[in-house]
Parts: structure tokens; C-alpha cells; sequence
């Protein structure tokens, strides 16, 4: 009897986004199937060959592993980032949101009620070939990089399972902190001008539009971040991070703003078999900075629709959230501050033509299918005189 009472499914309610949609057994949508993506760049919503998980399947896949061992998850997240140490009894309700169709993932913000207080995490759910085939190493990732770095601009995690249907194809999911105030974000074309700015989408507030200061302490914040877990002796990296799928997320409040990472699909390398003579990490730093500067301008409209490059301010972003990063790491004691101002004195000794060669060279390795790849080699001139312009006024400084 007991145990039934710690899984019983009458304490879960679910819902589209928002608690003014709910979703039940007895819902039209309950047997429909999830998209398995956003409408991104004109695919059909469900275009992998597989068997179709429904909405009732996602719901009770997650009902059925957040209530796996006692709420064993659930449990150890409420302690470790509310430090209150509960047990299956407390639990009064457990909401589930679903929040977004992601090209990766299907996250639904989880509230738990217990104790008149609301504690709030994600669930991150994939579905999809794509989903399934970094779920698993994301939270290893996440796990390594939160035990390996004192910082906190990416999730914790809490417990990690797979939920099998009647149907064969199953879904894997882990629990993590919700970054709670923190919105997706993106660039969108401006009717007045169609010149591009940078959409909040709030779903509090509702959407709203960054000035320019804000935009540039994004980008600041963003290339800060990836800095951070820049690997300076190996070279291993946060890879794989696309502004268009939503990986970063932000909290406004007026001129102050703070990002987050919410994901890390690899970690590895940037170059094999580095030595480790300062003109060798000198040498893969540069290959690291240089491709932070120019995948941080790429994005989708809206998201879904064309790659777009953002505007000039963020290279200046980019410069400043860099050295902000190498800044933290020698802070923490994993590089020397000599180190930072021998790269600077490295970077100094560079003309326009020869960052170019190394950016051309860096381009060259990216995939000749790659969507990006058009837009990145037409602006790529014009990117890399800002950026030495930029550089050298720092060092001037």
C-alpha cells in the first residue's frame, strides 16, 4: 500500500507550456504524436522513419521516472539545490510542462510541490534519432565539467533512465536544474530597416527586443562562459553549441544580464596531440578564439527560419567575454596570469592577413554541406579586420 501511494498518479498533472493548457488521458491530444522538431528550415515536423511517441506516452514516461526509486531524483535535487532534504510522503504534486519541440530535446519544466513551497527543475527528454544519440553523453558531460570547474553557468544533474512503450522505441531523460528567470533568445529581422536585433522570448513577460548595451554584455557573457571551460592544456572545448537551437539563456533586468549554458552535446578537443610548449597552446587558443568569434554572429531568424549573422558588437562581445573567461580560469587556479598577457603579447603580433589565413584555414575544416558555411565565407573578410581592430585597441589600452 504504501508503495502505491509514492506512485500514485493522481499526485501528477500535466500540461502544454502553461498551466491554462492542461492535459489528461481523455485529452484529443493525448494520443497524438509529439513533433520531433521545431518547423526548422522547412521539414516536416516528423520526418524520421519510427514509430510515433504520443503525448499520453511522453507524460507517463515521465511520471514513470521521476517516481523510479521513491522520486530517488527528485529527492536528491531538492537537497542539492534548495538544501531541503525531503522524502516520498512530502511530495504533494508534481506538475509537468512541456515546454518546447527542440531539435535535440523535448525539456518540460517539473514543479514539486512540497511543504508549500514550489521547487522547479527540467526534464530533459529526447525522442528523436538525433535526441537519443547524445542524451547519454550530455549527462556525462555536464556531470564531468560541474565536478571539474567551480563555476555554475551550466545545469546540475540529478539522475539520468530510459522509459520503454508497448511499441519498442523508447525515450531517455535526465533531471536537472531549472535556471529559473532565464529565457531562450534570438535574432529577428527589424521591419524598419531589416537590419537584425535580438528577441527575449519571455513567456512572463512576453517577447521583448535587447538595446544595444544589452545585446553586447550577451555576447560578452556567452563567449565568457565558453571560455571558462576552455581546456587550456588539452585544448578540449565546448562543441557543438548552436545559438539557433536555443543552448544559451538569459535574465534581463534593465541594464543588468546574466546567460547560462544549458547544454553541452560534446566536449572534446580542438586539436589532437597538442604539446605542451607555450607556442603550441598559444597556437590552439587562437584556433579556439577565432572560431568563438565567428560562430557566436550565427543564428536563425526567429529561430526556425534563415542563418543569420549578428551585428559588429558582437566581435566586441566576443574580445572582451574572452579575456573576461581566462580572467575567471586564473582565478580559480587552473592557468597562470602570465599566461593571459603572453597570449595577449602572442596575439599582438598579428597582422590582418595573417588571422585571416588562420580563420580561412579554420573555415576550410568545416562540413561542405554545412548551411552556415555560404554566409560565414562572404563575411569572413570583413569579420576579421573588426576583430584585429578590436584587438589592437585593447592592447593600446
Amino acid at each position: 500500500m504504501q508503495l502505491r501511494a509514492m506512485v500514485d498518479p493522481t499526485r501528477f498533472f500535466y500540461y502544454i507550456a502553461q498551466k491554462d493548457h492542461p492535459i489528461g488521458s481523455q485529452s484529443p491530444f493525448w494520443t497524438s504524436p509529439i513533433p520531433l522538431r521545431r518547423n526548422l528550415a522547412g521539414l516536416p515536423p516528423n520526418s524520421e522513419q519510427m514509430p510515433f511517441i504520443s503525448y499520453g506516452d511522453y507524460f507517463t514516461g515521465a511520471r514513470s521516472f521521476l517516481s523510479r526509486n521513491h522520486f530517488e531524483a527528485v529527492i536528491n535535487a531538492a537537497a542539492d539545490v534548495y538544501h531541503l532534504e525531503i522524502n516520498p510522503r512530502d511530495i504533494e504534486a508534481i506538475c509537468i510542462f512541456l515546454a518546447k519541440h527542440g531539435e535535440f530535446y523535448h525539456p518540460s519544466r517539473i514543479e514539486v510541490n512540497v511543504r508549500n513551497r514550489c521547487l522547479i527543475f527540467v526534464l530533459n527528454v529526447a525522442i528523436s534519432d538525433t535526441g537519443l544519440q547524445f542524451i547519454q553523453k550530455e549527462y556525462q558531460f555536464l556531470n564531468h565539467l560541474n565536478m571539474s570547474f567551480p563555476y555554475s553557468f551550466l545545469p546540475r544533474v540529478y539522475g539520468q533512465g530510459e522509459i520503454g512503450f508497448h511499441h519498442g522505441r523508447p525515450i531517455r531523460l535526465f533531471l536537472a536544474e531549472w535556471f529559473e528567470g532565464f529565457y531562450e533568445f534570438h535574432l529577428f529581422r527589424r521591419s524598419t530597416d531589416n537590419k537584425t536585433g535580438i528577441a527575449v522570448w519571455d513567456d512572463i513577460r512576453g517577447n521583448y527586443y535587447l538595446n544595444d548595451a544589452q545585446a553586447l554584455k550577451l555576447y560578452e557573457q556567452a563567449a565568457m562562459i565558453l571560455t571558462c571551460y576552455y581546456n587550456v592544456m588539452t585544448s578540449e572545448q565546448i562543441s557543438s553549441w548552436h545559438h539557433a537551437a536555443g543552448d544559451f539563456v538569459i535574465r534581463v533586468d534593465n541594464e543588468n544580464l546574466e546567460a547560462r549554458l544549458i547544454t553541452v552535446r560534446n566536449y572534446t578537443p580542438l586539436v589532437k596531440n597538442i604539446d605542451n610548449d607555450l607556442d603550441s597552446l598559444f597556437d590552439a587558443l587562437l584556433i579556439f578564439f577565432l572560431n568563438l568569434s565567428i560562430r557566436m554572429r550565427l543564428d536563425r531568424i526567429d529561430g526556425v527560419g534563415e542563418t543569420a549573422w549578428c551585428d559588429d558588437l558582437a566581435v566586441k562581445g566576443t574580445v572582451a567575454g574572452f579575456f573576461q573567461g581566462l580572467k575567471y580560469q586564473v582565478k580559480a587556479g587552473l592557468i597562470p596570469n602570465d599566461l593571459v598577457h603572453g597570449f595577449r603579447a602572442y596575439l599582438w603580433l598579428f597582422k590582418v592577413d595573417d588571422l585571416l589565413n588562420w580563420a580561412a584555414a579554420l573555415v576550410d575544416r568545416l562540413h561542405p554541406n554545412a548551411p552556415e558555411l555560404k554566409l560565414i565565407k562572404s563575411r569572413l573578410n570583413e569579420h576579421v579586420k573588426n576583430l584585429h581592430t578590436i584587438l589592437n585597441r585593447n592592447n593600446e589600452r
